[in-house]
Order: structure tokens, then C-alpha cells, then sequence
């Protein structure tokens, strides 16, 4: 919606600038054929989604920082109805300003006209959209963690988390001999989640008995430095967020 109408904005600008400056016609310009529908297709399909997102919930956290994965991907998983939504998106508008970039100022008289077809093409590609984020679930997003140093103990709160997701810390498996009871335990459910199994905070006590060698550099360092939990739902959405001990004692706690 912003890249369509931020294109709409300079294209009018850009045709009445050459026309009043360069070919002496001071008067309105006309509005492009089907150009006004391609901006209705991208305000509606943001309404929609921003409906469906509030119904059902957001997308997966994803990685800490952002990146430009985010615009094709859900909580770390390639979407292709996504991809192919935001591909078409970009095609359409660069071809567009290089028509318009490329036209004589000096004798240009109106804007590119967008066919009927390619108009029919961004509502069937917003359609997609929105069905991929109808069927789709909502992620895990972390909120903060908050590291009870002493008893190896992480406290998880945030929405939509899955008690049968699977969870790095610092890339390394989390395994369930290495997690007591197998699974981590919920502290407050998810009332916005369909499953019984989601939870707004999850308790995930780590048992050092049953430690592995790969997991014992973590054990040792745990009261010292800053680590990353990485929480994986069973579709494969994922959340990151980094949590540290700080060096307290049994029994301090310490947030992300």
C-alpha cells in the first residue's frame, strides 16, 4: 500500500512538474487508467490483513534483528503466498516508475496506463495473501525471559507459545533429557490460541544432572554471560530473544 501510493504521489508529480515547467501547460493532469484500482487493491488487502491479524494473531517473531527474509517469511518459514505477493508488488512498481523515468518531460502528455489483466493479477496475488494468512497459524513471539540463574531455571513470557516446541540455546540443541519432565511446564495459557497447548508463559527447567557434553559449556558459563533461546512451534515458526543471568545468585532473577 505505501510503495503504491508513494508511486501514485510522484508519478502525478512528476507529469505535472514536466507539463507546467518544461512544455508550458499550466492545468490538472488526468489520473492514469486503473492506477486508483491498483491502490484500492493494496489499501483493501492491508485492511483485511490487518482484520485477520487481530482475529487469529500475528506471525513469528523471527530472528532478533530484522531482515529483508521478513517480508517473504513467517517466524523464520518461507511463505510463498508471501513471496510471490511482495514479488509481484515490486515488478509492477519498478516497471512503472521506469516508464514514467524513462518518458521525454518535454513532450510526455499522460501517465503509463496499468492493463486491465496485470489489475486482475494484484487482486488474485492479494487474495493469495490473505488465504495464506487465513490458513496459516500464529507464531510464537517472546515478549522477555526471565533466567532464574541458580536452579537453571527460564521463565518464558510472550503469546502463542507451544509447549511442544523444541528450543536452542546459543545453537545448541535443547534436548528433553536435558529439560525436567520432558517438557517445559505452562504457567499461564494463551487465550487468544485455538490449542490447548499454547501458553502466554512457559516454565523451562533445565536439568544439569542429566546434562550432555555439548550442553556442558552453557552450564558453566550460565552465571556469567548473555545467551539466545530460540523457540521453535511444531509448524516451524520460531521465536529469538537473548536472556543473561548477569552473575546472581539461587534464586535472583534477571530479565532479558
Amino acid at each position: 500500500f505505501i510503495l503504491w501510493t508513494a508511486v501514485a504521489v510522484f508519478a502525478y508529480v512528476y507529469l505535472m512538474a514536466a507539463q507546467s515547467l518544461i512544455q508550458g501547460k499550466l492545468e490538472f493532469v488526468d489520473i492514469p487508467e486503473n492506477l486508483p484500482g491498483i491502490v484500492l487493491v493494496a489499501a483493501g488487502t492491508t485492511v483485511l490483513a490487518s482484520g485477520i491479524t487481530s482475529s487469529k494473531g500475528t506471525k513469528g517473531a523471527g530472528d532478533v534483528h530484522p531482515s529483508w527474509a521478513d517480508f517473504v517469511s513467517t517466524g523464520g518459514v518461507l511463505a510463498p503466498e508471501r513471496l510471490q505477493f511482495f514479488v509481484w508488488t515490486i515488478v509492477g512498481v519498478a516497471t512503472f516508475i521506469s516508464l514514467i523515468v524513462l518518458s521525454d518531460p518535454g513532450t510526455i502528455h499522460d501517465l503509463p496506463k496499468i492493463t486491465e489483466r496485470f489489475l486482475y493479477l494484484m487482486g488474485v496475488s492479494s487474495a493469495g495473501y490473505l488465504g495464506g494468512k487465513l490458513a496459516r497459524q500464529p507464531g510464537p513471539i517472546i515478549d522477555e525471559i526471565i533466567a532464574i540463574s541458580g536452579s537453571l531455571v527460564l521463565e518464558i513470557h510472550g503469546r502463542f507459545l507451544s509447549r511442544d516446541a523444541s528450543f536452542l540455546i546459543d545453537d545448541q540443541q535443547v534436548s528433553a533429557s536435558l529439560i525436567r519432565g520432558e517438557k517445559p511446564e505452562i504457567v499461564e495459557r494463551d487465550p487468544q490460541a485455538s490449542g490447548g497447548e499454547a501458553a502466554k508463559v512457559l516454565r523451562l527447567t533445565l536439568d544439569s544432572a542429566n546434562a550432555e557434553k555439548a550442553a556442558q559449556i552453557l552450564f558453566e558459563k550460565w552465571r556469567t554471560e548473555k545467551h539466545l533461546l530460540t523457540l521453535i512451534n511444531p509448524d516451524g515458526q520460531k521465536a529469538v530473544a537473548s536472556f543473561g543471568s548477569g552473575g546472581q545468585a539461587a534464586g535472583d532473577q534477571a530479565v532479558a
